[in-house]
């Protein structure tokens, strides 16, 4: 996936997920929602483009993806009754994944739940 290609589909990502991440209620909505509304998503984005293509996510992609997926994991650690407030990586989170095979008990290990 070249990058002409890719920027309008992590746009659209981050976008939707920010958009639902901001709607999302740690006290009421149900935590596995912050997995696949959004951690999921990002996760297997940077996965497909990592195994697709050898033009590496540009500067400005990995940050808004970083970004997104730091914003869900602070929604998911609230709904557990913890405050995140640390960064992780798109790239951290899916070698965990890959090493781990489950999202929800990489999320959890990572954030020390």
């Amino acid at each position: 996936m070249s990058r002409s290609a890719r920027w309008p589909i992590v746009a659209r990502l981050v976008e939707r997920t920010q958009r639902e991440c901001a709607s999302f209620d740690p006290a009421r909505d149900d935590p596995r929602q912050c997995l696949t509304a959004g951690v999921e998503p990002i996760v297997s984005l940077y996965i497909e483009v990592r195994r697709a293509s050898d033009d590496a996510l540009s500067p400005v992609e990995q940050s808004l993806l970083d970004r997104a997926l730091d914003d869900w994991l602070s929604q998911y650690a609230a709904s557990q009754g913890v405050h995140h407030s640390g960064r992780f990586t798109v790239h951290e989170l899916a070698v965990a994944y890959a090493a781990d095979g489950d999202l929800r008990s990489t999320v959890d290990d990572l954030l020390d739940l």
